[in-house]
């Protein structure tokens, strides 16, 4: 599911989280995240989860009660050191990964398949640095990367089927994708 629910508690109420062991555990069966925060923990941690807060802001909707996500600012610093420091560090785990794979076909798109989910967040934030206008679906965002910066959206497009399970794909095809996938996030 990608359906998360941010709820913000008072200071009493995080001290007092085991109230929520049962939802939370029906939640989850039904695959659905909740997220536990404090307004002051939200204010403070702007600078440090600069790409995490952008992503929510870029797509929610208040269910019940004040709209704590509409005021917020990011800094242009602060994102640029987080992308910074996450690709690299997702740059990293992709190369290692693909490595453990040991070029066999199903680690690869497995690989594909988690390592994609992490970087659209990363791409709508490279977006909303450049001041582009931020999309909401994966095919959607690589589109509008592609018409920033010099990547080849059809790796992309590509990698998004085989996390669908869409397309055929030979285990020749999935290793040459691979390659340009992580050729093309280095860039």
């Amino acid at each position: 599911s990608d359906l998360n629910f941010l709820i913000v508690l008072t200071e009493t109420g995080a001290d007092d989280l085991e109230r929520a062991f049962d939802i939370f555990g029906k939640w989850r069966k039904r695959r659905v995240t909740l997220v536990f925060m404090t307004q002051t923990y939200i204010n403070s941690s702007v600078d440090s989860y600069p790409v995490e807060f952008l992503n929510m802001k870029l797509s929610y909707s208040v269910v019940f009660g004040d709209d704590v996500l509409a005021s917020l600012a990011f800094q242009p610093c602060d994102l640029r050191l987080q992308l910074e420091r996450e690709l690299k560090g997702k740059i990293f785990h992709l190369q290692t990964g693909f490595l453990e794979s040991g070029g066999k076909e199903k680690g690869i798109r497995q690989l594909i398949k988690l390592s994609l989910g992490s970087f659209i967040p990363l791409f709508k934030a490279f977006l909303f640095l450049r001041g582009s206008e931020v999309p909401q679906g994966r095919r959607e965002v690589i589109k509008a990367l592609s018409q920033v910066f010099p990547i080849d959206p059809d790796v992309f497009l590509s990698s998004i089927d085989i996390k669908e399970g869409k397309g055929r794909f030979s285990a020749v095809e999935i290793k040459r994708l691979s390659k340009s996938y992580q050729q093309e996030i280095v860039k």
